[in-house]
């Protein structure tokens, strides 16, 4: 059984599992070609959610998606991506139109993103991160996974974790 929220809904015998996924991109043509591009998709029911923070925020609080898709300014965000993740912290985000460098990724993943979408990813590709942001997986290039490392060796540098620290704790 899938680990994905959302109900199940019964085709002639067969049912399946479909996620709601909220949409707040800023550029209402592209927004309308995602919306329709999850219409298309099995599984998935796209609702608008817009594309000013407070409204987003608003909407979801009786909406409950499943997911939520942004593509927004910026400096709208991060500050959003997080006021999203202290309301409700297992909803799942995908940023949409991410470029793949640590200065793209790393303040929206430190935000909070569940997973991303490059800028010049397909339809399909599209929809292949969503249905993975909703099975708690993601696309992560090497780079970026190196990124990570690199900053979880460094915090526990900073916070002088280890076995010094907590005796009780092994090096293991």
């Amino acid at each position: 059984m899938s680990s994905r929220k959302g109900f199940r809904r019964s085709n002639g015998g067969a049912s399946r599992h479909v996620s709601t996924v909220g949409i707040a991109v800023f550029y209402r043509p592209y927004r309308s070609a995602i919306l329709a591009l999850l219409r298309r998709a099995p599984g998935l029911v796209p609702v608008d959610l817009g594309a000013v923070g407070e409204d987003i925020a608003c909407k979801l609080k009786h909406l409950h998606p499943d997911a939520v898709l942004l593509d927004l300014p910026h400096s709208m965000m991060q500050p959003l991506i997080r006021l999203l993740r202290q309301a409700q912290p297992k909803l799942v985000i995908v940023a949409l139109n991410c470029g793949e460098t640590e200065e793209d990724l790393l303040p929206l993943l430190e935000a909070g993103i569940s997973g991303f979408v490059p800028n010049e990813a397909s339809d399909a590709q599209v929809l292949q991160t969503i249905r993975a942001a909703l099975e708690g997986e993601v696309y992560c290039p090497p780079k970026i996974v190196a990124a990570l490392i690199r900053r979880v060796q460094r915090s526990e540098e900073t916070q002088g974790t280890g076995s010094t620290t907590n005796p009780q704790l092994t090096p293991r």
